[in-house]
């Protein structure tokens, strides 16, 4: 039996899984697409601000429970800090993909009692929790709930009761992904549902895109996104980054 079979059974069958997927916010590791146009450190304390905002976006869920799935281990000192006074339980990534990593979370909450598990990543600092509240709704009656991205992967991953077997050989970071998760649900004969599209943060546009949406629904930056309001803010204030400049991947920093 493996380590995450050990793991006791809760009284789960009312409640939900919601499940973080975070790395370490460690310089040099996250956000690398994002450098040079920031530094090594910025681009880390962007990411850091990502998971905390992603953190509280998930205090708004009802009949949750609110796991941080981390990597490279939970014993990392930074997920401590970064679920302090949440009740967030950390618990590890376990896999040589993500797609092994998504299967054995799944398979791990199966085993602790829930009837539904929802996984997200933590580039999406804006996102709604209605879109978390609808997939919910959508595991009432579909074995499995996907939320697209525009880069061709998908935010968010749902599960009722299962831990699908469609996650090999899939060609993770391309522009394919999402596509070829839904032709292997397909293949499995599994009922599904898509959520509405969102957007990832990987790329200097893809901030400049996040600032503005951010100023239109929390221009004083105690909202949505806060936390990553607050450091954009600063980052523009130092000239790292000018928004005004939207071509592709350019930093648009003050000379």
């Amino acid at each position: 039996m493996s380590e995450t079979e050990k793991e006791p059974s809760i009284n789960a069958i009312n409640r939900h899984a919601f499940v973080i997927f975070a790395k370490a916010p460690e310089p040099g590791n996250v956000k690398t697409r994002l450098q040079p146009c920031l530094a090594q450190d910025e681009s880390a304390e962007l990411y850091r601000n990502f998971i905390l905002d992603t953190v509280a976006m998930s205090r708004k869920l009802e009949n949750t429970d609110v796991y941080m799935a981390c990597l490279p281990s939970k014993e990392h000192p930074a997920f401590t800090e970064l679920v302090a006074g949440s009740g967030i339980e950390l618990i590890d990534q376990r896999g040589h993909d993500l797609g092994e990593r998504m299967h054995n979370v799944l398979r791990y909450f199966i085993l602790r009692g829930y009837r539904k598990s929802v996984i997200v990543g933590a580039d999406s600092p804006s996102l709604p929790v209605d879109y978390i509240e609808m997939a919910y709704k959508d595991l009432d009656h579909k074995h499995l709930v996907v939320g697209p991205s525009y880069d061709g992967g998908y935010y968010l991953l749902g599960a009722a009761g299962i831990s699908p077997d469609i996650f090999d050989q899939v060609p993770w970071s391309t522009m394919n992904v999402f596509n070829i998760t839904l032709r292997k649900a397909r293949a499995e004969k599994l009922e599904y549902a898509v959520l509405p599209y969102w957007y990832d943060v990987d790329t200097v546009r893809d901030l400049h895109h996040l600032y503005g949406h951010l100023v239109s629904i929390c221009p004083i930056g105690d909202g949505v996104g806060k936390n990553t309001m607050n450091y954009l803010k600063n980052l523009i204030e130092r000239g790292r980054i000018n928004p005004d400049i939207q071509a592709q991947d350019q930093c648009g920093a003050v000379a």
